[in-house]
């Protein structure tokens, strides 16, 4: 009898998914292919595999994996990258689904979807449609694959695990090791396991399989001779004068850029995310102090990003205010000394410090609490990172993609919680993110079909 509910119930429960992939595929058939896919294309002329994979990694790149992938793709009618694209994004958001707890709860997983919608899919055009998916957004759902074959065996009782969320696990560690970003938080996400599993004597080999394939993946990385030789290359192209930077203004000009692309630019995604934070901080009915810390990132993002007030915000605070327009091509440049020129970076980490501490907050129970911090820093810090390199400008949007989807991730995990607790669902929460996730795509469809060749 069991098993005949649960499989009636599948349907119902998989529809939010099946949705997410016509909706996706809607943007992949009215896509264009783009110039540098067929650039790539015509440069690939190998026939073996293991040659291409070699000569790439001493050569250019060490994404092997991932760059297999593509070109392979590149190899067949464009009809299969658009379906195989669009299939893997529904999995990828029933995989966010999973881990945010959404397995019962269907406002979760529609919430989920509308996350994804509000993705703006464009960001994976600047190096050829197949191109940059197959690197970015395939290496970084294989992140969140690998976190659900994680969070699959702490709910085992024993630990173990069949077969199949073995091969789901080395895989995906694999492909999200292929990926400098997606590979360190690999890491951390492996060792995060491995120190909880032993420290709850509940100790499984998938963790430090998970965690040995992503040390292992960096390694690759690190010692392939290709780093130095692309960081010449597109630091002339690129950025000149990288090379006289110190490594604080590296940090600070990839911690600025960062942060103002998600509180001084209108992010639907992110205005979703520190909505359901603050209201989870009310809702939790948390001290004053970190009220003001739920509330100063959803004010900052509708003043700085949405301009609402912006008027009487720049006549009250005209400082403040010009702080907003200070992210240039060498960060904020804030001079020793000179405090008026910190106001723009200290506006920043103020506003990074208060969501830490209002995320913290949010739950009860500390596991909770620290799973949620080290997903969000493991983000925000590989995006971060990108201040290390001469193309932090020229690598466009795509790599904000890991912190983005974290914010999906931690959006659905507040709404599962408040769910679990009895709590009302905040009213207008869903239709809200479905209006804004309509717009969005509605958006994201029109530069689809306007953007390529």
């Amino acid at each position: 009898m069991r098993k005949s509910s649960a499989s009636s119930s599948l349907p119902k429960r998989c529809l939010p998914f099946f949705v997410l992939f016509a909706l996706a595929l809607g943007w992949h058939l009215v896509m264009h292919m783009y110039s540098s896919d067929d650039e790539i294309m015509r440069a690939l002329t190998y026939d073996s595999l293991p040659r291409f994979m070699i000569e790439r990694y001493f050569a250019w790149s060490t994404r092997i994996f991932t760059d297999t992938i593509f070109m392979i793709l590149l190899r067949l009618p464009s009809i299969v990258w658009r379906i195989l694209d669009s299939a893997l994004y529904a999995f990828f958001s029933m995989a966010v689904s999973y881990l945010a707890g959404g397995r019962d709860k269907p406002p979760v997983r529609w919430l989920c979807v509308c996350g994804f919608c509000l993705y703006p899919f464009i960001d994976m055009i600047s190096a050829g449609w197949i191109v940059t998916t197959c690197v970015y957004l395939w290496s970084c759902a294989s992140l969140f694959f690998a976190a659900a074959a994680s969070k699959k065996a702490f709910e085992a009782p024993s630990g173990r695990v069949n077969a199949g969320w073995w091969a789901l696990a080395v895989l995906a560690s694999l492909l999200a090791g292929s990926m400098e970003q997606s590979c360190c938080c690999l890491i951390m996400l492996g060792a995060a396991c491995v120190v909880r599993s032993l420290s709850e004597k509940r100790f499984s080999w998938l963790y430090a399989i998970e965690l040995a394939i992503g040390v292992c993946m960096l390694c690759l990385h690190m010692l392939s001779p290709a780093l130095s030789i692309r960081d010449i290359e597109e630091a002339k192209g690129w950025f000149p004068d990288y090379a006289t930077l110190g490594l604080a203004q590296r940090l600070e000009m990839g911690f600025s850029a960062t942060m103002y692309h998600f509180l001084a630019e209108p992010s639907l995604l992110f205005l979703l995310f520190s909505s359901f934070l603050f209201t989870r901080i009310l809702m939790k009915k948390r001290p004053a102090l970190f009220v003001i810390c739920g509330a100063l990132p959803l004010l900052t993002c509708l003043i700085y990003g949405f301009g609402l007030g912006a008027g009487a915000f720049e006549a009250l605070f005209p400082e403040l205010w010009a702080a907003k327009n200070a992210l240039g091509h060498y960060g904020t440049c804030p001079v020793w000394g000179d405090w008026d020129t910190f106001l723009p970076l200290f506006v920043m980490i103020l506003n990074a410090v208060c969501v830490c501490a209002a995320l913290y907050c949010s739950f009860d129970a500390p596991k909770d609490r620290w799973a949620c911090l080290l997903a969000l820093c493991s983000a925000a810090g590989v995006r971060v990172a990108i201040g290390l390199s001469p193309t932090i400008w020229a690598s466009g949007f795509r790599t904000f993609i890991i912190l983005q989807f974290t914010f999906v991730y931690l959006t659905s995990r507040f709404a599962s919680d408040m769910i679990e607790e009895k709590r009302s669902f905040p009213a207008g929460a869903l239709p809200f993110a479905a209006i804004a996730a309509a717009a969005q795509y509605v958006t994201t469809l029109l530069q689809c079909n306007r953007l390529g060749i």
